[in-house]
């Protein structure tokens, strides 16, 4: 007796590898021929099995838990950039900085922080707060770095080296 939740294989194995094709994202047609129903005829298939409750329950169930794991997913490669990013701070050096850099903007990308052209934005991805602290974050960075950058600055002046707006002097 199988449970009604959708959680164990369905009976038939051609039903079974249809339903997984189907949640991977192929089309019904493929999904059938795949499975091992002919060509001919695979859209009707598709559709009588897509119509078949014991079907649609197991793809229900599969599709929550693609969706269960994409999350998780998500939720840890962010945390895997922010630790790698906090390793490279504590680093000194531009190439240090960079990388932190590069580790932000790539957890700020993955969540939908970051726009390109050509997509649209997911803010459903991570909670407000969580995109606070985010922002929050690289804001700070970006004004650390402004005052080591001024620093130093202040530091060669104080050692009388010349700086790219000084004139350099010779003597003739």
């Amino acid at each position: 007796m199988q449970p009604e939740d959708g959680s164990q294989p369905l009976d038939d194995a051609r039903h079974e590898r249809f339903v997984n094709e189907i949640a991977k994202g192929v089309t019904k047609r493929q999904a059938a021929t795949n499975a091992g129903f002919k060509s001919t005829g695979a859209h009707v298939t598709a559709n009588r099995l897509l119509n078949d409750v014991k079907v649609q329950t197991r793809l229900a169930w599969l599709k929550r838990q693609g969706a269960i794991q994409t999350t998780i997913t998500l939720a840890s490669g962010t945390e895997a950039f922010l630790r790698l990013a906090a390793k490279a701070e504590a680093l000194k050096g531009a190439s240090a900085i960079s990388a932190a850099r590069a580790c932000i903007f790539s957890a700020m990308e993955v969540n939908g922080l970051v726009v390109h052209r050509t997509e649209d934005v997911g803010h459903e991805r991570i909670t407000a707060t969580e995109r606070a602290a985010l922002l929050a974050w690289v804001r700070s960075e970006k004004a650390r770095e402004a005052r080591e950058a001024e620093q130093a600055r202040e530091g060669a002046g104080a050692r009388g080296e010349d700086g790219p707006d000084q004139p350099v002097h010779s003597v003739q």
